[in-house]
């Protein structure tokens, strides 16, 4: 199975996501755009893991989550990785350092459980589209979306599964595993 580990987002701020990417949409001539279930923060991919490996996982995961406290996600701005003429597109969020510190920490648990270093900086980030051909400059794009004003709550980490199901990308989450309270 693939898997991800991710920072789940609540059903308020989808509904924000929802519109931005359909701006995005009706922006683009063509693109694959993310579903509305499927929205969340990537804090590593995983790729191919072993079911015996979830459990070892969980418990290290489990550890790193209770050094850390629940916190907010500041939304700054619409973002791309281009790639030629076709870009990712996305909501980039500002993350604090407790929140860069945890994904540190999982990216040191993942590689002594046997799984490849991730050597490209972080950049976190919540994927609108890919795949997306635009006119427009992003700049112009972003002036076109509202910034959103309500709380992004950072409570836990979850691992994930990337699965088709009736030929659709779903993600499931395997477990969920909440930070503390400060």
């Amino acid at each position: 199975m693939k898997t991800f580990v991710a920072i789940e987002l609540d059903n308020k701020f989808k509904e924000y996501l929802s519109e931005a990417r359909d701006i995005v949409r009706g922006n683009a001539v063509k693109g694959n755009f993310t579903r509305d279930g499927n929205f969340h923060m990537t804090l590593r991919y995983l790729g191919v893991t072993a079911p015996i490996a979830i459990k070892t996982l969980q418990k290290e995961l489990k550890i790193i989550c209770e050094k850390y406290s629940i916190t907010e996600l500041k939304i700054e701005k619409l973002g791309a990785f281009n790639k030629g003429n076709r870009s990712i597109i996305f909501i980039e969020p500002q993350i604090d350092d407790s929140l860069r510190k945890m994904r540190d920490d999982i990216e040191a648990v993942v590689i002594k459980l046997g799984f490849k270093p991730d050597y490209k900086a972080y950049k976190p980030h919540i994927t609108l589209g890919r795949e997306i051909n635009i006119e427009k400059p992003i700049d112009d794009l972003d002036d076109l979306i509202s910034l959103y004003t309500g709380p992004v709550i950072a409570d836990g980490i979850s691992l994930m599964e990337s699965t088709i199901e009736d030929g659709k990308l779903v993600y499931k989450r395997i477990f969920k595993i909440k930070l503390i309270n400060a």
